[in-house]
């Protein structure tokens, strides 16, 4: 069972050309003004978990509209029933609340708080992802995914790798 047809998916393209337009211009008027900002000014927790948090939605959606293609490069093309896009599909699933309540902590949470849940959450995905990737491996679960497949997962551990750094460089207030 697929949840949404490749080709009516919105184009990563298209997400990805406005976002570089957005990110060119921002660099552009900073760099005019001549403003300068230290890591701890950029790396705030509040932003690092919502961004964690967007980037797991969108990952967890990506992997509910493409279980097959996910389930084709873990298993191998040739070793692929209905029942294993089905669980690709429930797997990511299951990581969408995590990316749910990576959000909410960012908008609900303040001050050292914050910087801790930021500092202490993303050892959460590394225990699932790390998990699963050792758990998957053993059972002959493995492959590379191409195109946007891939740069998911890199997005995801970026985030998550920033966000703790984030958290730990605001941990005292």
């Amino acid at each position: 069972m697929v949840f949404w047809e490749s080709s009516k998916a919105f184009k990563f393209i298209d997400v990805q050309y406005i976002f570089r337009k957005y990110l060119y211009a921002c660099i552009i008027f900073d760099v005019h003004r001549g403003k300068h900002m230290e890591v701890r000014e950029i790396l705030q927790p509040k932003i690092m978990m919502i961004a964690l948090g967007i980037i797991v939605i969108l990952g967890s959606i990506y992997g509910m509209m493409n279980g097959e293609e996910w389930a084709e490069t873990g298993w191998g093309a040739d070793n692929v029933l209905a029942h294993d896009a089905a669980y690709e599909e429930m797997w990511a699933l299951h990581i969408m609340p995590l990316g749910v309540m990576a959000i909410l902590t960012g908008i609900t949470v303040t001050g050292k708080e914050l910087a801790r849940m930021a500092l202490y959450s993303p050892v959460v995905l590394v225990i699932i992802l790390g998990g699963m990737g050792v758990l998957t491996s053993e059972n002959g679960y493995g492959g590379t995914p191409e195109g946007i497949g891939m740069l998911i997962p890199i997005l995801m551990l970026l985030a998550t790798v920033l966000t703790g750094i984030a958290g730990y460089m605001h941990k005292d207030g």
